[in-house]
């Protein structure tokens, strides 16, 4: 394992490291999963956001993997990333897609430092745990992206918090049973099966001093800090937390039928608003909107 710190690793990133975050979701069924679970969610959460031109602002954008979803033809918009190289590889493959902005600008910068003036954006998206990343400062990045989000302005998110437990019929099910079983209506379907109950994976661990490289957090938390700074929660689902975890599995049930994903996707994105779920760990994805 590399012994530099997080930011110091992405302000290192070469063609290696963009082509490996490329790929992060891309390849596989899972990870085709994992970025369909993001799309989605944040596709619901601009959908929020202001019609009206103004301001939309990408933390984090890595390549670019996300940066279509969030570019609009009338908006301003901004990516801010510690790594150059990545904010070039994002301009290149946002200059490729069918997505346009008004004006495009690329700030190299730390999110807790952050170079814009409070209440200037009608979006501001944070996919990739940049607040994680922040390790001891964490919610100080956390406040530093909620104060540029505009009065009716979206904030979208994403945090870690480790997994301590995983729903018991998980393991207990084939694939050939699962091809079957997301047929059916996760909401007729998944209280009787989560009333089998859980089994631990790990203990909770929260990394707090300010020398800590990462920092998990909790969906409650995140969910009250911002309810504090005045926005009000609209969303919260954490990614796939069914299946997520084990590729082997998303392969098998994807292979066993016609829109295979797109069944699966239904139920991952129904189970993971789910309290229980949400309170289990995992990556999590918010949506908030300011309302004073």
């Amino acid at each position: 394992m590399s012994s530099l710190a997080a930011p110091e690793r992405f302000l290192q990133s070469g063609r290696y490291e963009i082509r490996r975050e490329w790929l992060r979701y891309e390849g596989t069924p899972q990870r085709e999963l994992l970025r369909r679970v993001r799309e989605i969610f944040l596709a619901r959460a601009i959908a929020k956001a202001s019609s009206r031109p103004g301001l939309r602002v990408e933390v984090g954008p890595g390549p670019g993997r996300f940066t279509p979803l969030i570019a609009k033809p009338s908006c301003r918009l901004v990516l801010m990333d510690v790594s150059r190289a990545m904010l070039q590889e994002a301009l290149r493959r946002l200059r490729t897609s069918d997505a346009h902005a008004s004006s495009v600008d690329a700030i190299v910068a730390d999110a807790g430092w952050f170079p814009l003036r409070k209440g200037s954006a009608d979006l501001v998206v944070a996919i990739g745990n940049v607040v994680g990343f922040a390790g001891g400062s964490a919610f100080r990045v956390l406040e530093e992206l909620a104060s540029a989000v505009s009065l009716d302005g979206v904030l979208v998110v994403e945090t870690v918090d480790p997994v301590i437990r995983v729903p018991r019929f998980i393991d207990t099910l084939s694939p050939s049973t699962w091809a079957r079983m997301i047929d059916e209506n996760p909401a007729t379907t998944l209280p009787g099966l989560l009333e089998q109950g859980f089994h631990s994976v790990s203990a909770r661990t929260n990394l707090v001093d300010g020398s800590s490289q990462f920092r998990f957090v909790s969906p409650v938390r995140i969910a009250r800090s911002l309810v504090r700074a005045g926005f009000s929660i609209q969303d919260q689902l954490v990614a796939a937390p069914f299946t997520g975890g084990n590729p082997e599995l998303v392969e098998s049930i994807v292979r066993r039928g016609t829109n295979s994903m797109e069944r699966l996707l239904r139920w991952e994105n129904y189970g993971g608003r789910l309290r229980l779920l949400l309170d289990s760990g995992g990556h999590t994805l918010t949506c908030a909107v300011r309302t004073s």
